[in-house]
């Protein structure tokens, strides 16, 4: 996979699809697993980085985050994930989200 997604037949391919789609969205493994998000990252306007609450140390975060190049870094956009619906009252910093439970 990492000789796919550093060839040039993968950066073109991803240039052709932006002439045809407002959004292309590429999934990769965890940062800390693989490199396959650090070579993908370089292709990217935005690295959507899912975080699970509670789930996931702010050291482990931020080690992730060092992992990728500083000049890429800005494009990081942290997503907090797996918010349990009691942590969403009005009272705290979560405030203003809705929860939706089936």
């Amino acid at each position: 996979p990492l000789g796919a997604l550093g060839s040039r037949n993968f950066s073109e391919m991803l240039d052709e699809a932006r002439k045809y789609f407002d959004f292309v969205i590429l999934d990769s493994p965890p940062v800390l697993r693989v490199a396959d998000a650090l070579l993908v990252s370089r292709l990217a306007d935005h690295v959507l980085f899912l975080v699970g609450a509670e789930r996931v140390t702010t050291d482990l975060v931020a080690e992730t985050i060092d992992r990728f190049p500083k000049e890429e870094r800005r494009k990081i956009h942290p997503v907090l994930t797996r918010v349990k619906a009691r942590d969403l009252e009005r009272r705290n910093h979560y405030g203003g989200y809705m929860a939706l439970t089936s």
